[in-house]
């Protein structure tokens, strides 16, 4: 950090008063962020410098798997007081010199701004229509417990057996260790459904776990009474945070639209 130095004078003596400035820094996640290489969508970020000072950001992703793509720490802009930086999926991938393997690739990434605070809108944009549609709520303002466990809510999952939109879930691991994970599922009416904290797998460090609701459901032993079921899966995990994104899936189209925000 760095220090301002000034004078106080109490009873007609002056002293030398030296103040320590700590240098402050915030950590945000884009957490899904499609590839450039994408023919139907791809990744519009918009990082807001809420702010009255400039300060650099810098940008490091990891893939499906947790591991670093590209090169980390890189700086991406430095926004000043109160601007907006706009970055599609192919600035930020030539930013941290980064080529997705497959058109499909999907990625997280990590900003660190030399900034008192700033958020990040992270949209999915639909390359035929230009269209811009909310891809990730801003989900982690929490600061990391220290808990050993914690749970997280998928509030509103499509049946597997719905004929025009099922569910895709993606739970992140933002910690550095891994921890497994359980899901208990409930219906409208607040009846378990199926086995309760039914294990759906170990969650790695930086690690992102995709389910389907059809996978959900096996895992859980749960056949969905018709096409318009709905439920809701509770998860625990022996980590002390992790995060949930809930996208609805279109059948017809196979596209996904952010279902829930992350609220819990």
């Amino acid at each position: 950090g760095s220090s301002r130095t000034g004078t106080l004078t109490i009873a007609g003596n002056t002293f030398t008063v030296t103040q320590g400035i700590s240098s402050v820094s915030t950590i945000r996640n884009a957490l899904f962020v499609n590839a450039s290489t994408s023919g139907n969508k791809t990744s519009v970020l918009r990082l807001i410098n809420t702010s009255t000072q400039s300060g650099a950001i810098t940008a490091t992703a990891y893939n499906e798997a947790g591991s670093a793509v590209g090169t980390g720490n890189m700086i991406i802009g430095t926004p000043a007081a109160q601007q907006m930086l706009s970055l599609t999926s192919a600035q930020l991938e030539a930013a941290i010199g980064y080529t997705p393997s497959s058109s499909i690739a999907k990625y997280r990434i990590v900003f660190t701004g030399n900034l008192s605070s700033f958020e990040v809108i992270n949209f999915i944009k639909d390359v035929a229509s230009g269209n811009l549609t909310l891809g990730q709520a801003q989900v982690d303002n929490r600061a990391a417990s220290s808990a050993t466990t914690s749970t997280r809510n998928a509030l509103f999952v499509n049946a597997s057996t719905g004929t025009n939109k099922t569910t895709v879930l993606r739970l992140i691991n933002l910690s550095s260790s891994s921890g497994s994970i359980t899901a208990t599922a409930y219906d409208e009416a607040g009846t378990q459904l199926g086995v309760g904290n039914a294990s759906i797998g170990i969650l790695a460090a930086q690690q992102m776990l995709s389910l389907t609701s059809a996978q959900l459901e096996a895992a859980i032993g749960f056949t969905p009474a018709s096409t318009t079921a709905k439920y809701r899966i509770v998860f625990s995990a022996s980590l002390n945070s992790f995060e949930v994104l809930n996208f609805i899936k279109d059948v017809a189209t196979g596209s996904l639209t952010l279902g829930q925000d992350q609220i819990d």
